[in-house]
């Protein structure tokens, strides 16, 4: 049966769509660059780390730039509220399909950057396959995702979603896996797939839910990234959708840190128990008191009550 699973994923990817779009990276000025070469203060022992962090809870996510995006300000948020208690890592690829994150499976290919949070930034690590990310750790969550001009179209998902999922409980049989639903394209984005959803972001919200949830039916954790946006997108109307400068990115830290802390309280929490919502800390580019209204909406997609004004200080992290 293993064996008719791999002949038929390997069938389907003949098929595959092929990554488009994602290539053309725009990172807000807090976040990482994958194009950027780090100082030497930014690369760390990696096996020093490892030993260091063996007890604490490990959180990988695979993906592309939406992942890079929604991820920027978690190493900051981590040592707030955790110190090294949690890890959090990332292997990504620009512009990777579900296809291609297999397809690089299979061939074990070098395609990918690899980066972990260390004393609130992020460190890069000469990893470049997924099956050596995989084995790092034991992990206790895995996060995936689909390329973003695709996430609207389930067909583009399997079978190569199926396969991934399976790589991952055989090699981290305990780890939760963790969905995340990259958000829809703004009105007026020039971005080629957007067409697929006759340019209309609501189509593509719609869209993306729905295969979402579908693709998430048995998976652990789900990220609801796409509608924080879709609502940000509304409760701050000043900023005439000013989150993304190239219509896909998300380029305003605002809603970069808005991204990381919905992915704070839907992994981390749940296995830490600290809350990045009840306890924010916040980055010296954000403003609390604007931040409100994304809080607010993070509140509702996580199910966190607001439990009134705290007499606690609100953190502060470069």
């Amino acid at each position: 049966m293993k064996k008719l699973n791999l002949l038929i994923c390997l069938f389907s990817l003949l098929f595959a769509c092929s990554a488009c779009g994602d290539d053309d990276i725009h990172y807000g000025p807090a976040a990482f660059s994958l194009s950027q070469k780090s100082s030497g203060s930014d690369y760390s022992d990696l096996a020093v780390y490892k030993r260091h962090h063996a007890s604490a809870i490990k959180i990988l996510a695979i993906g592309n730039s939406f992942t890079i995006n929604a991820s920027t300000f978690m190493p900051g948020m981590v040592e707030e509220l955790n110190g090294d208690s949690i890890c959090i890592a990332r292997l990504t690829r620009s512009g990777c399909t579900l296809a291609q994150h297999w397809e690089s499976h299979l061939a074990d290919s070098p395609d990918y950057d690899f980066q972990y949070s260390d004393v609130g930034k992020w460190h890069t690590d000469a990893i470049h396959t997924i099956d050596d990310a995989l084995s790092l750790f034991d992990w206790d969550v895995i996060v995936i995702q689909q390329q973003s001009g695709l996430a609207g179209v389930y067909d583009s998902y399997q079978p190569s979603l199926d396969c991934l999922v399976q790589l991952f409980r055989n090699s981290n049989p305990s780890a939760k896996i963790a969905w995340h639903y990259t958000w829809p394209y703004r009105e007026g984005t020039n971005h080629g797939d957007f067409s697929r959803y006759d340019r209309d972001p609501q189509k593509m919200y719609e869209a993306i839910l729905k295969a979402g949830d579908k693709a998430s039916e048995n998976l652990d954790i789900r990220i609801p990234a796409a509608t924080l946006i879709w609502e940000m997108r509304r409760q701050y109307p000043e900023v005439e959708d000013g989150f993304s400068t190239d219509g896909y990115h998300i380029s305003d830290d605002l809603a970069l840190f808005a991204l990381s802390t919905l992915w704070y309280e839907c992994l981390a929490t749940p296995e830490a128990g600290t809350s990045s919502v009840d306890s924010p800390c916040y980055p010296e580019s954000v403003d609390p008191d604007r931040f409100s209204r994304a809080l607010a909406i993070i509140r509702t997609l996580t199910g966190v009550p607001d439990q009134g004004p705290s007499d606690a200080v609100d953190m502060v992290f470069d």
